[in-house]
């Protein structure tokens, strides 16, 4: 299914009404007294001359219902199933997706302006991203004037960001607690598993840190390898997306993945294992920040696995000093 992606405002007569719309798992266009819009045998030419009947009269020409014409068009034809819109509220944004092919119309919301309405799914469990978390690109294309805007150009992005949010999971918990068993028991199978298909991964997260370690600085091509925070093996979409990735020196990829070391998502600060901890070869990365594209969410559930683990092992020493007392 090709999915559409939009932008629209919900300042329906200049008054802000994203979070209430929102609540009902709606969004909303305005032109509210122009419900008619909502019959799909009207065609563009329809559109301009109701909206220009109702709200502009006194005008000669129809200039100023023609804006309108195109926000109320693509909220009622052009929005499909599946598509997703983005919606600017300050400093944030929010995600949702279309849930059905037809606009519906609610009477009791005319003196609100927001009777035009679209039944929506809230994507990223109903908050909104701060627009830092954007690309530059797409943060100035959201600062736009009138209802809505096409955002086609940014399609890869936004949806890669929808795909990669799946990724934080109970299952992809599980995932990173399996491959830790994997590595801990066969050191080699981190090293030696080739996966053609993550050559553009692999390049996309070279050109990203530039053919540098990000946790040791190492510049040696050799030994650098593209790391999953979340492993290949869950497979599902945006597991090869650059925020579910970092670029690691190989023995660093190692520990990664075998939950010895981790980077808290809060701090980016490394965190190491007891046992790695107390090595002359990597005590020194310990509390280390580092910079990295990969999303906090993805690093939080290596985070919170790498605790879980290591938790558990101090209690159980701790309990047996206490039975040999």
């Amino acid at each position: 299914m090709d999915r559409n992606v939009f932008a629209f405002r919900i300042r329906p007569s200049d008054v802000d009404r994203v979070r209430e719309v929102l609540a009902d798992s709606q969004i909303a266009v305005g032109w509210s007294k122009a419900g008619q819009l909502l019959d799909l045998g009207l065609d563009r030419n329809d559109f301009r001359r109701i909206l220009h009947e109702i709200y502009h009269p006194e005008e000669p020409d129809f200039r100023k219902s023609g804006q309108a014409v195109t926000h109320t068009w693509r909220f009622i034809h052009e929005l499909k199933r599946g598509d997703v819109v983005l919606i600017p509220h300050d400093d944030e944004v929010y995600f949702v997706e279309i849930a059905e092919d037809r606009a519906i119309y609610r009477e009791i919301k005319l003196d609100d302006d927001t009777a035009i309405r679209r039944n929506v799914t809230r994507l990223f469990e109903g908050k909104p991203l701060g627009l830092n978390t954007l690309s530059p690109a797409l943060q100035d294309k959201l600062v736009f004037r009138g209802a809505s805007k096409d955002l086609a150009d940014f399609r890869n992005e936004i949806l890669g960001l929808i795909d990669l949010s799946a990724l934080s999971s109970e299952a992809a918990a599980a995932a990173i607690d399996d491959r830790a068993d994997k590595v801990a028991n066969d050191p080699r199978y981190a090293l030696t598993q080739t996966r053609p298909e993550q050559a553009r991964f692999r390049q996309q997260l070279r050109d990203i840190y530039g053919e540098r370690c990000c946790i040791s600085g190492t510049t040696l091509g050799a030994v650098l390898q593209a790391a999953h925070v979340v492993p290949h093996r869950e497979g599902g979409r945006g597991i090869n997306h650059h925020r579910n990735g970092m670029l690691l020196r190989s023995d660093i990829h190692l520990l990664f993945d075998a939950l010895l070391l981790t980077v808290e998502p809060s701090t980016l600060e490394i965190r190491l294992a007891a046992a790695v901890k107390n090595s002359p070869d990597y005590r020194h990365l310990d509390g280390r920040r580092i910079e990295t594209q990969a999303d906090p969410a993805l690093l939080a559930i290596h985070y919170d696995r790498f605790r879980a683990r290591h938790s558990a092992y101090l209690r159980a020493n701790v309990d047996n000093s206490e039975d040999k007392a």
